[in-house]
């Protein structure tokens, strides 16, 4: 391995952690906005009211954590093929 390719690898995994770590404080703001205006809505104590608004909760953070995954590897798929693209 070249020195520029390991150079530009070890960029990759760099931006790739940031990118990560500011896509993570984003989605835990969203989080916290979506919890403080749940609990805002209603305070009914029902089982089945508190299983299905768990249920909405985790549904909620499994998507913004979808998100954080996919754009993780969009970005690290762009960043390979312009690394590949300039090594040409």
């Amino acid at each position: 391995m070249s020195g520029s390719m390991t150079i530009s690898i070890i960029c990759l995994i760099v931006l790739s952690i940031v990118f990560s770590i500011i896509l993570g404080i984003l989605a835990i703001n969203k989080y916290r906005f979506f919890k403080k205006e749940s609990k805002e809505k209603d305070f009914s104590t029902d089982r089945n009211d508190i299983k299905t608004k768990n249920k909405k909760e985790f549904k909620k953070l499994f998507e913004i954590y979808l998100i954080i995954f996919s754009a993780n590897v969009l970005l690290v798929n762009v960043l390979v093929m312009i690394g590949f693209l300039t090594q040409i």
